[in-house]
């Protein structure tokens, strides 16, 4: 994975207010704790045991609400995206 650090947004994409803040943790209902949330490519996400997914990061907007996920790293989830697009 890539460690570019990428910035946290700053306008929300529903209202456009200066107003994001985070980043926040999302968890399961049952409470078992905090915790990080992947996002993979649909194939990378079937190849269990290969570390191919990014942690998304949460931001939530404090007028309207709106929550913004963001893959922590972009480049690497384009990467895998891109490689299965050229598979077959």
């Amino acid at each position: 994975m890539s460690d570019t650090k990428q910035e946290p947004p700053r306008l929300g994409v529903a209202c456009n207010a200066d107003s994001l803040f985070g980043p926040l943790y999302l968890y399961p209902e049952t409470g078992m704790g905090k915790g990080e949330v992947f996002v993979a490519t649909s194939g990378s996400a079937r190849a269990f045991g290969k570390e191919r997914s990014v942690p998304l990061r949460a931001f939530a907007c404090r007028q309207c609400g709106n929550l913004q996920l963001i893959a922590a790293d972009p480049e690497s989830l384009f990467e895998h995206w891109s490689a299965e697009q050229h598979q077959g």
